[in-house]
């Protein structure tokens, strides 16, 4: 009998849970139309345009040419551009961020074996939960030939998008970076 009230008080929770969870998730999609957030979950977080209010997304590499099997680093900053302190999520640099980089014919690059890997871990298990104050930056330097396949000479264009709390499936649109665009030469 102990049991059976222990479970009917789990099962009460879990209920309030759930219900709970889903009012707020209606809330807190009212910026969004549905057609933006099931587009972002079917065709994947880098393809919506859309960015958080609160957030400025912003990358940069420090120059235009490099040879072939150069390493490619970006800068990549995230910033508050509220008013007040905002919290955000953290795994890890080479996966909090969504890659899109395409050649001059619009076609998305490959991910190397590394890319792939960030890939699947990103929004599985638990992220570090920070805070950044009003107008201050997070700077990130990454490797991107180590997620990115730019072995071949090409023209290429990159975005980058960041979900502010990283997990799978989430409700709210990515914060979209400016698009760069640099070469790759034979030497």
């Amino acid at each position: 009998m102990l049991i059976t009230k222990v479970m009917i008080k789990t099962v009460n929770k879990i209920v309030v849970v759930l219900v709970f969870f889903c009012s707020f998730a209606i809330l807190s999609c009212t910026d969004y139309t549905l057609q933006d957030i099931d587009r972002s979950l079917a065709m994947g977080a880098v393809e919506n345009e859309m960015s958080i209010k609160n957030w400025s997304l912003s990358v940069s590499t420090s120059k235009s040419t490099y040879k072939v099997c150069e390493p490619v680093i970006i800068t990549v900053v995230l910033e508050n551009i509220s008013g007040e302190q905002q919290p955000y999520g953290i795994q890890d640099k080479d996966m909090d961020f969504i890659l899109d980089c395409r050649n001059d014919r619009d076609e998305k690059m490959p991910f190397t074996l590394f890319g792939k890997r960030m890939i699947e871990n990103r929004g599985i298990g638990r992220y570090i939960q920070g805070e950044l104050e009003a107008g201050e930056k997070l700077t990130n330097k990454i490797n991107l030939t180590q997620h990115v396949d730019l072995s071949l000479p090409d023209r290429y264009v990159l975005k980058v998008s960041r979900e502010i709390f990283p997990h799978k499936g989430s409700p709210m649109p990515p914060v979209v970076s400016n698009k760069i665009s640099f070469e790759v030469i034979v030497e």
